[in-house]
């Protein structure tokens, strides 16, 4: 079995070098590395040995092979822990079907797609399921009569090197510790004829155990020993930007070691699973990864043969099998990591076992059956612990009952081998390599940073750079490169790239990040796209400080074109700066809403798109929403309230409530004046801020007011609505009378002219009909509802003189105003 899972692994076994951690382990072994938590230091020096001894084909293509070795000596041993298993379970089944329902375990097993899959690339999981079938087939080996030392201590030893390779390997200690109590319970010492040896040399015998298995531990020194000579240990950015991948003091060792970068995923308290985890979907995912390693006929016969261990009363191997299963179930429900498939591999390894024992039920019924039919009588008898209830011997009438059946068991891994193929093929797989030789073909300027979102398509690089040498210079980043929150997301990683002043690429297009930084496609350097900026690198043309909900804040706002029509695409930039870590991923938008408040256009999208979602926004940062509108031909020309906010869909729940950025003019065909009338009556020339200039005025008397035309012309584009007042002031400059509004009445505030534009103004003050005989005067100011700040009128030096400007003196007298 293990030559023809090996042929098959062989043949299906990935050419070159691959993505994500097999790219690593394609690398990591040939330099001695330090592979990442928890540092696999076996796998690494054996992979050293492996990749410098085989003389065949590039480094990368070694390694897979390495993963094929180790997955077919695991099938290669899986036969004979059938076997046993088997006539554990059915010890009156004869050889041939035996050996045919352990060949069936052994096939099952191979052809599996999740053992498959690790056993064509470079990865670490078929040397771990060949440590599980050899410690069990050990175990079971160890229980074969009285207790032997040479062979606890093999066993001891072997546990203790599986340990320095994959730390799952602790999740088998229930069952083994459950086997071994059941199973001399059922062979005590006193029942061999052997004497119990002394207390003294049980101790020496248990010490002598528990060195071999903390013996082979000591290999995870080989980290702190040999990380001064690793190149990649520390990565330098720039002169004050350095990045530790392993840091070699003792708390590095220890977070190395136990794989602390991964306690997130099982951070949850006992208390809290109930309230983080889908069980249902958990359960599910378990269920769906069961059924598509053995499909629904190897399910049930699984279930025949768990059925068979409790009938049978086989509680040692009962429960070797059955906490090995449970146990690493249950730890794979609660370790939330996003490949945690591949870990249950031992778990099917024991779903096989049950498998054979169901095949071997199916065979001993039909033997059962074909003898009485032929009418031959049938004797259920009882074994000699007078606990299991045998099937009948088989007759020669029987016989080949049971050798067809095995025989047409094979049918089930058969099936699965068609199954699988298609999708664990990796025989054709040069993805990795098609996507970074024209990559590092080209002419990238020395020194630069290459950034991705995903680990995994970093990984070719690095071995390219420490394996064949290729462009050492250029140093490829990716999120949570290193343990800080500064590299925890691709936006964070741009930010430091940019901090160091090197050249910065994206290794390829990633829509959405263009709410973080100014990217330009690179026509030279296909696939790559430059970060040739932060995505504000001028002011603001809107300043806002408005804050949605508690965790965001909108800065403000740019309009491009500042004049548009009817029929016209017009962009909207918000910028957003997060106050807090937002939990969710929102979606944005810009609805234009008329006097009335109807809206009459709207723009929603997804904030970063898959990128960088809101989630992975770091407090403080800004980051840039953009949004085109068209607008209609046949929308009205006016003044539209802009009003943005975010929401997360699909429950629609809003970020706080919707927001009031600013006004949008849409004008009509004809070009807004740039000249006042000539008929003003008084010209002024008055500039206020360097913003607005009062050109001149018209002014009428009218029974109980004054009625003024002001001509105002915009010096430039400004953010803000200024609030014009008129006041009626006495002599000794108290206020009187006062009319407050933004231009127009508030329909066409300041924020919304263009530059150079002049606008008619016009205000009626209502004179008060009682007041003392004398002579008033009447001021303009203008200010900021918002802030309370006064627009000064400027001299001729452009140095702000006074906060008012006068228009003209009235004169009240006999209850009547007149011109002074």
């Amino acid at each position: 079995m293990g030559v023809a899972s090996g042929t098959l692994y062989l043949v299906t076994c990935a050419p070159s070098v691959v993505f994500g951690d097999g790219g690593e382990f394609q690398f990591v072994p040939y330099i001695l590395g330090i592979a990442h938590p928890t540092g696999y230091p076996l796998y690494v020096i054996l992979g050293w040995m492996w990749s410098h001894v085989l003389p065949l084909g590039d480094v990368a293509h070694r390694m897979n092979l390495f993963s094929a070795l180790w997955a077919a000596l695991a099938v290669g041993l899986s036969y004979p822990l059938a076997l046993r298993v088997v006539r554990e379970g059915a010890p009156r089944l004869s050889p041939g079907p035996a050996r045919l329902a352990a060949a069936v375990v052994a096939a099952t097993f191979a052809v599996g797609h999740t053992l498959w899959s690790q056993a064509v690339i470079a990865e670490v999981y078929s040397l771990n399921a060949f440590f599980v079938v050899l410690v069990l087939l050990l175990l079971l080996r160890l229980m074969d009569g009285p207790f032997r030392f040479g062979r606890g201590l093999a066993l001891a030893v072997t546990y203790g090197f599986s340990l320095t390779h994959h730390r799952t390997m602790l999740l088998l200690l229930p069952g083994m510790l459950a086997f071994v109590w059941l199973a001399r319970r059922q062979h005590r010492p006193g029942s061999t004829g052997r004497r119990t040896p002394s207390l003294a040399r049980r101790t020496g015998m248990g010490l002598g155990l528990a060195v071999g298995v903390a013996a082979p531990l000591l290999l995870y020194l080989y980290s702190p020993l040999r990380a001064p000579f690793v190149p990649y240990t520390t990565l330098t950015l720039s002169d004050t930007q350095t990045l530790t991948l392993y840091s070699n003091t003792w708390q590095g060792f220890v977070d190395h070691l136990t794989g602390s970068v991964f306690a997130e995923s099982l951070s949850t308290p006992a208390s809290q699973l109930a309230a983080t985890v889908d069980w249902g979907k958990r359960l599910a995912m378990v269920w769906d990864m069961l059924r598509d390693q053995v499909g629904m006929v190897g399910i049930a016969l699984a279930l025949l043969g768990l059925l068979r261990l409790m009938l049978g009363r086989r509680w040692a191997l009962l429960a070797l099998t059955g906490l090995c299963y449970g146990v690493s179930v249950a730890f794979n429900m609660v370790y939330l990591i996003g490949d945690v498939h591949v870990l249950f591999i031992p778990s099917y390894l024991y779903v096989s076992l049950w498998l054979g024992l169901g095949v071997t039920t199916l065979a001993q019924g039909a033997a059962a059956i074909t003898v009485r039919l032929s009418h031959r009588p049938v004797t259920l008898r009882r074994s000699a612990d007078e606990n299991a209830i045998l099937a009948p011997p088989e007759d020669e009438r029987g016989s080949w009952v049971a050798h067809v059946t095995t025989v047409l068991a094979l049918a089930l891994p058969a099936v699965l081998l068609v199954g699988s193929l298609p999708v664990v093929d990796q025989s054709r797989n040069t993805a990795a390599a098609d996507m970074w030789q024209p990559i590092l073909a080209q002419p990238i300027p020395p020194g630069a940073v290459l950034i991705s979102n995903d680990r995994d398509e970093m990984m070719p690089l690095w071995y390219y750079q420490y394996v064949d040498g290729q462009r050492p210079d250029l140093l490829g980043l990716f999120p949570r490169i290193v343990d800080s929150s500064s590299y925890a997301s691709v936006g964070g990683l741009i930010d430091q790239a940019m901090l160091s002043g090197r050249p910065v690429f994206l290794i390829k297009p990633m829509p959405g990040l263009e709410v973080k930084a100014q990217l330009k496609p690179s026509a030279q350097l296909p696939p790559l796209v430059e970060v040739t900026g932060p995505v504000l690198e001028a002011t603001i043309v809107h300043p806002r400080q408005l804050t949605l909900g508690e965790a965001m804040r909108l800065a403000g706002y740019d309009q491009s074109p500042p004049r548009v029509q009817p029929g016209d695409a017009i962009t909207i930039t918000l910028y957003w700066q997060p106050q807090q870590v937002v939990e969710r991923d929102y979606t944005s938008y810009v609805h234009l809403l008329d006097e009335n408040g109807e809206g009459t256009l709207q723009s929603d999208h997804v904030l970063g798109g898959d990128v960088y979602p809101t989630s992975l926004w770091r407090p403080g940062e800004v980051l840039r929403d953009v949004h085109v509108l068209s607008i209609p031909s046949t929308l009205e020309p006016g003044v539209y309230r802009l009003l943005v906010g975010m929401y997360h869909y699909p429950s629609m729940e809003a970020l706080g409530g919707p927001l009031e950025a600013g006004l949008l003019a849409v004008r009509g065909a004809a070009t807004a004046p740039t000249i006042p009338p000539d008929s003003m009556q008084r010209v002024v020339q008055a500039r206020f801020g360097g913003q607005v200039a009062l050109l001149g005025y018209d002014w009428q008397l009218s029974p109980g007011g004054l009625d003024l035309m002001l001509y105002w012309q915009a010096e430039r584009l400004t953010d803000q609505n200024w609030t014009i007042s008129i006041q009626l002031l006495d002599e000794t400059g108290t206020l009187v009378a006062q009319r407050d509004s933004q231009p127009q009445d508030g329909r066409y505030p300041t924020s919304v002219w263009e530059q150079g534009e002049v606008v008619e103004d016009r205000h009626r003050l209502e004179l008060p009909a009682r007041l003392p005989e004398s002579t008033y005067d009447v001021v303009v100011r203008l200010y900021s509802v918002e802030s309370g700040e006064r627009l000064p009128v400027l001299d001729a030096a452009d140095n702000p003189a006074v906060d008012n400007l006068p228009l003209l003196s009235l004169s009240f007298a006999n209850g009547e105003w007149g011109a002074h």
